[in-house]
Order: structure tokens, then sequence, then C-alpha cells
């Protein structure tokens, strides 16, 4: 249980202590247009150039939808993993879930907390689709353990990832994950409801109110135990009577040592979820092994895990589905 920095009361009650010119006018329209999601792309658009000579018809460049500013490092992040960045110009905005910064909270409303970790502070949190060859990217995230500038976390006994679609969840957050041992217990789970069925779900018992993980029947946690440089990856998922069981879920964690980002790589998989309405949230933590408010730091996307969870892509989607923002070539 303390994979997910889960504590027991003596009745057994789990809670989670734990988410210018006329050509450059008209590229910047072209530009502007396709972040609006007004235009689609094709590669044959033309525009005529008026330059003061003959008119011509010349192909458009397309022009990737912006990065919120936020995220704006997202393609630093892929190219350390090895990873292609060609952003789909026919894309959908990315979706941004964006969290106070600071915002600390614990299992319990009534509880203040003092928190201070700033690596345990969620900033912000969204999802990109990627879609990997074997000779490109798979084989660096069947890695597993420490590779330096970051760690890629396998379950226990996990299969190799195979080449195929894509959901790479990232979040943001105040200082990236500390690779030295420190004198914290630290956790970071993505949270999932994959089949968007509420039956399932994790029931918080009513003293913690703010159980992290409630809500939720899925968990990939990143953690790691006081004194210690290794860290430890494991899902889990919600069994039947809010017993916690194993899961299906083929996942990989990703903490960057040298960047502020936690991320969490799946596979598309049909008869597991559906990328069309599965939703998640990220929820952190880090204390001292008593879960002492006064240094205690925990924090869920949005700060409120009452809240439902929120959906892993804006307007759906569908394996295959080029229209979603990714880092596929159109």
């Amino acid at each position: 249980m303390n994979k997910l920095d889960l504590f027991n009361d003596e009745q057994g009650v789990s809670t989670a202590a734990l988410v210018g010119g006329g050509a450059a006018a008209l590229i910047g329209l072209f530009a502007l247009l396709f972040f609006l999601g007004v235009l689609s792309t094709d590669s044959d658009i033309t525009a005529d150039v008026d330059d003061g000579k003959e008119t011509t018809d010349e192909p458009v460049v397309p022009v990737a939808p912006d990065i919120p500013e936020v995220f704006s490092d997202i393609p630093v992040l892929l190219e350390t993993l090895g990873l292609p960045f060609n952003p789909n110009p026919d894309a959908h905005r990315l979706q941004v879930y964006q969290d106070a910064t600071s915002d600390w909270i614990f299992g319990r409303s009534d509880i203040e907390v003092g928190g201070s970790d700033r690596a345990s502070d969620i900033i912000a949190a969204t999802a990109i689709h990627v879609s990997l060859a074997v000779t490109q990217g798979v084989e660096v995230l069947n890695m597993c353990g420490d590779q330096g500038a970051y760690y890629i976390g396998c379950p226990p006994d996990a299969p190799p990832l195979p080449a195929g679609d894509y959901a790479l969840l990232l979040s943001k957050n105040g200082a990236p994950m500390p690779k030295e041992a420190d004198e914290q217990h630290r956790n970071f789970t993505y949270l999932f409801d994959l089949d968007g069925l509420p039956d399932n779900n994790w029931v918080n018992n009513e003293q913690f109110d703010w159980d992290f993980n409630q809500g939720t029947d899925t968990w990939a946690s990143t953690f790691r135990q006081d004194g210690q440089t290794d860290y430890g990856f494991e899902v889990q998922g919600v069994e039947s009577g809010n017993h916690i069981g194993g899961s299906n879920l083929n996942a990989r964690s990703i903490l960057f040592f040298d960047e502020p980002y936690t991320g969490l790589l799946i596979p598309f998989d049909d008869e597991l979820w559906d990328p069309g309405t599965m939703t998640f949230r990220t929820a952190s933590d880090s204390h001292d092994g008593l879960f002492t408010p006064d240094t205690y730091s925990g924090d869920v996307m949005g700060a409120n895990p009452t809240e439902i969870p929120e959906p892993i892509f804006e307007d759906g989607f569908e394996s295959g589905d080029t229209s979603a923002w990714s880092n596929t070539v159109p």
C-alpha cells in the first residue's frame, strides 16, 4: 500500500495522502486561422503573393498550432526522450488544465498543511497523442530505470511496449523531481477513470473527504522512500468491494530530472480504455513518513479532489484520428 502513499487507520480505512510585407501578413493570418481551427491543412493550399511582379501561386507552408506558453518546452522534453516532434498543423489546440501555485491540500479538508516542496506542486497538466515506431521511441521507453537525465518506470513483469499510438500525459510542476536522495517520502500519481463508470471507482471514507483517489479506478504511481535514490513504479486498480488490486494498463512513468515535469505514457487499448471518454487527474505529495501536516506537501490537478476528473483529450479522440494534437506527420 505504501506504493500509493496510502495509510490505514485501525479500522482499515485507506486514505490517499496523496495529480510588414503582404506575404508575411498573409502567412501570419493563416497561422492564426490554423490556431483557431478555422482552416484545415492540405498540401495543395496556395496563395497569391503580390510582390510587385507578376502574380504566381506559391504553396503556403503549414503552420503548427501555437503551444501554450506553460508547455512551450514540450519539444525539448520529446527531444530528450529521442521522440520526433512533428506537430499536426490541422490539430486541435492543446488542452491545458491549469492549477494554482502552492495550493497545498491534505486528505481532509479540515487540516491545513505547511507545504513547501516545489517538486510536489502541480502547475498544469495536458495530454498529447504520440505515434511511436519500433525504431523511433519504443525501444527508449522500454529501457527501465535511471537513464541519466530522466527515469523510466516500468510495472513489474510488464511486457514490452509495442509500436503504435500512445497518450503521453505531462504534468508541469514547481521543480524537477530530485535525483539525489533526500529525507522525503515522495509520490506522483496519474489517476484515471478508465471506463467512465462510477460503480467501480474508489469510494473515500467520509472522514477523509479530500481523498486524492476518489472517483477513479486506476492509479499509476511513481514513488520513493526517504533516503533512497531509486524510484519505483506501480499501476493499481480498484476491484470489487473497494479493494486495491492489479491493473492491465501497461504504462510507463517518466521523471525528468532537469526539467520540472513528470510524464506517463499509455498505449491505446480499445479493450481497456476509450480515449474519447477516459478522464484523469494528477496528484502528488511528499512527507516525513508520518504525514505530519506542518511538513506535508500535497496537491492535485485543479486543487479539489472532489471534482470529476478531466477528459484526457479536449474534443474526444478515436484511435487513428490524425486531427488530434500529436507529434505525427499529417
